[in-house]
């Protein structure tokens, strides 16, 4: 609520806060993950198997677009990964290898969903940033490279690399493989750089 001077007088009129980004989840991210940095950074222990951590929001509906920027590269380009989960992806599973979640591989840069290559894209590795673009209206993704998309168009619609039932729910996800541990990646949900016009944060 704030107040606004109008001629003599006050009037009271609502203003709606803009959205807060939301962080990966404590509560929602597996045991051989440790958050740090505002839970935005995910790091996995030696535990020899892949994690995942999924956001403290989910979405059904609108379009979104957030980043993770490849922190630390100890398993030779086995993660993080990037992508989206649903509510029933195993947090102690491979990013993409489900049809719970699907997820923008380091090594070969695939996009997998239940080990199935959905696109192939640009390779990255530490000091890289990815996005992941999401329009659920139309049930479309699209994945980028240090702010570039190698094919596809989000603000057209064009050319999407996963696509999937509009309006399902899915949370952000990062999906990490701890061996030999300590591979880190930090996501960027506030103000991710050259979002895709018509695009918002993940709030």
């Amino acid at each position: 609520m704030t107040l606004l001077l109008q001629g003599a007088g006050l009037q009271a009129v609502s203003v709606a806060a803009p959205p807060s980004a939301t962080a990966w989840n404590p509560a929602d991210t597996s045991a051989d993950i440790a958050l740090s940095n505002g839970d935005l950074t995910a790091t996995i222990n030696n535990s020899g198997n892949y994690g995942i951590a999924r956001s403290l929001t989910s979405k059904t509906a609108g379009k979104y677009y957030f980043q993770i920027t490849f922190d630390v590269d100890a398993s030779g380009g086995g993660s993080p990964l990037i992508g989206l989960a649903n509510a029933s992806q195993n947090l102690g599973q491979f990013l993409g290898g489900s049809n719970n979640g699907v997820g923008y591989f380091p090594a070969d840069g695939k996009v997998y969903l239940n080990f199935s290559v959905q696109a192939s894209l640009s390779t990255y590795t530490a000091g890289d940033t990815v996005g992941c673009a999401v329009d659920f209206d139309t049930g479309q993704a699209w994945f980028s490279k240090n702010d570039v998309f190698d094919s596809g168009d989000p603000a057209g619609g064009t050319g999407e690399h996963y696509a999937f039932t509009p309006g399902t729910e899915f949370y952000a996800a990062c999906g990490l493989l701890g061996f030999p541990g300590g591979d880190a990646g930090t996501a960027e949900f506030a103000a991710p750089s050259s979002p895709p016009s018509g695009f918002g944060v993940w709030s």
